[in-house]
């Protein structure tokens, strides 16, 4: 058994397998390429509707990504592709981004370039990279988190949002 897991946690783990897939699976064909944030009445509104600039809107995609990688299932990467090409409409509306691009990138744009070498998903995540990059205080050394009122201060997630740097690099 890979690194000493016994029987019971091996059936476990597999059990959990089986739950996440089934709930993704279902997700996302009912989902499509929405970027889901919290239900209401019951059912999720699309938050790229309302906010497309909204940190959270990489997460549902990133999952996608990782099931196809596990599942190699075009639904997932379709529905994460769809996400990917609405966010392009942030990119060209740059002046609303803030530290969060790797929370919105990272996830979409890189992980599908690393799973499938899709050259514009690569531009896209240096795009991005090059926003945050430009969020750099040189006087401080740090990433400025928010713009507007809150300008010129960091916080945890420009940390959390670094690794998009480290991939560009």
């Amino acid at each position: 058994m890979p690194y000493g897991i016994d029987n019971e946690t091996e059936e476990w783990f597999k059990g959990l397998e089986k739950k996440l897939y089934a709930k993704l699976k279902t997700q996302c064909l009912r989902l499509g390429s929405i970027m889901p944030y919290v239900p209401e009445h019951g059912c999720y509104y699309d938050m790229g509707a309302r906010e497309l600039t909204a940190w959270t809107n990489g997460f549902y995609a990133g999952m996608l990504w990782q099931m196809y990688h596990a599942f190699k299932e075009e639904e997932f990467r379709r529905a994460a592709e769809g996400i990917e090409e609405r966010l392009d409409a942030a990119l060209e509306e740059f002046v609303k981004l803030d530290h969060d691009v790797g929370f919105l990138w990272l996830h979409t744009a890189v992980a599908d370039w690393r799973l499938t070498g899709n050259e514009t998903s690569r531009k896209r995540g240096l795009h991005a990279a090059g926003i945050l990059a430009g969020r750099y205080n040189p006087a401080g050394h740090y990433i400025r988190a928010w713009n507007g009122v809150r300008q010129g201060v960091a916080i945890v997630d420009c940390l959390m949002n670094l690794p998009l740097l480290y991939w560009a690099a």
